[in-house]
């Protein structure tokens, strides 16, 4: 900066049309101008669109692409609201719950949820809420509360619970814990459909190859599926043979998740 006495001494503001550039200089200032009139623009409709983003929440091709909707079940319309917003503005979509069975009846299969739900609802209570979600495996949920009991923070954690909150939590807590619960309902998702592609895809299988992918399945290599089923080894590389394409296997380690998500879906089968 400079001082009064100094003044005249300050050098002048020139426009453009007062200074001579060298050659390469001019082009580079050229270059220069153009690269920040471009971030300029750039930053405008950022700008622009984060604030349609805060007025607006969320459009639809991005709600349907980049959110994952989270439900909120809680009997306190200060709660509901109060996590309403935390959620929707770390890009979120929320619906709204202050009985349990409201949030059953909304529940879609085709997507993977979290549910952040309070403990103690009138009517249908949390833990029995969550009860029904943990059956629904697309779901995975969040048990908040303000009667920290230590037996109920156990029940809910062995029902599943991703986490048990005690209210007045911290906003980041509910975020971690939210992220997790998301990341967890697509985990089982996607393990599902798995499982159901191999269901599928073993549906085609003769008897016999059945019977050859069982002892696959049962750790038992060729020679000894030979004996066990009275056939030659050649005969069962035959029969591999025909599982490889009829599962679309192309290596031992396919064959290896094929044989542990057909684990997964016995012990569900078992367990239902």
């Amino acid at each position: 900066m400079y001082g009064d006495k100094d003044a005249g001494n300050a050098p002048s503001m020139l426009n453009d049309s007062q200074v001579t550039f060298h050659p390469s200089s001019k082009l580079l200032y050229c270059c220069f101008c153009k690269l920040a009139d471009a971030a300029e623009r750039d930053e405008t409709l950022l700008q622009g669109k984060r604030d349609r983003l805060m007025a607006c929440g969320p459009s639809p091709a991005d709600a349907l692409t980049h959110a994952e909707t989270v439900f909120v079940v809680d009997d306190d319309q200060n709660i509901r609201d109060s996590i309403e917003w935390t959620l929707r503005h770390a890009g979120h979509n929320v619906e709204l719950f202050s009985k349990a069975p409201d949030c059953l009846d909304a529940l879609d299969s085709t997507h993977p949820l979290c549910v952040v739900v309070d403990l103690l609802l009138p009517g249908m209570t949390g833990l029995k809420l969550c009860e029904q979600l943990r059956s629904r495996s697309y779901c995975a949920f969040v048990i908040i509360s303000g009667n920290g009991e230590v037996s109920s923070a156990v029940q809910a954690m062995k029902l599943g619970a991703v986490d048990f909150l005690e209210k007045p939590f911290d906003r980041q807590r509910l975020l971690d814990a939210v992220y997790e619960a998301i990341e967890v309902a697509k985990s089982r998702r996607t393990q599902l459909a798995d499982e159901a592609e191999i269901a599928a895809k073993l549906e085609s299988l003769s008897s016999r190859e059945r019977e050859i992918f069982d002892c696959l399945a049962g750790g038992l290599i060729t020679k000894q599926i030979a004996q066990r089923l009275g056939i030659s080894p050649r005969t069962v590389d035959v029969h591999r043979s025909n599982i490889s394409q009829k599962l679309c296997l192309e290596s031992p380690t396919q064959l290896g998740h094929v044989i542990y998500q057909f684990h997964c879906l016995r012990e569900r089968k078992k367990g239902s």
